[in-house]
């Protein structure tokens, strides 16, 4: 089972804050991890980061497409492994196949963007660690 940690932007939008302890926490086998730190720390907040060991499953990649689908939520996975030998679905769906880690894929309106193609991720502003 994947672990995973859900953060938001600070109200500054200056970093990340971690919303979330380890999703994975107390679940049985069969349950999702990632629908689990969405639901109960997510819902708050329009742009969510989770971090993960592990690519979203096939159930759960149709739940997040769904979750975002009216476009008021956006997600970004950052995967850091493949734990759980999902990859290979979403090499099926457009993740190309050579792609390192971490793999960022971003959910949002219902549609998942993998962004480990060159060029595919906008440049960022530098964001200060505190």
């Amino acid at each position: 089972m994947p672990t995973s940690e859900l953060f938001s932007p600070n109200p500054a939008n200056t970093r990340w804050n971690l919303r979330s302890d380890d999703g994975s926490k107390g679940l049985g086998k069969g349950a999702h991890a990632e629908q689990k730190v969405a639901i109960n720390y997510g819902n708050a907040y329009a742009v969510q980061l989770i971090e993960q060991d592990a690519f979203p499953c096939s159930d759960c990649h149709k739940w997040f497409l769904k979750y975002t689908a009216t476009g008021t939520k956006s997600v970004v996975f950052c995967v850091s492994e493949d734990g759980t030998a999902d990859r290979s679905y979403h090499v099926g769906l457009g993740l190309p196949n050579g792609a390192g880690y971490p793999c960022l894929l971003f959910y949002h309106a219902g549609v998942c963007t993998y962004l480990n193609a060159p060029g595919a991720w906008p440049a960022a502003p530098a964001v200060p660690r505190t």
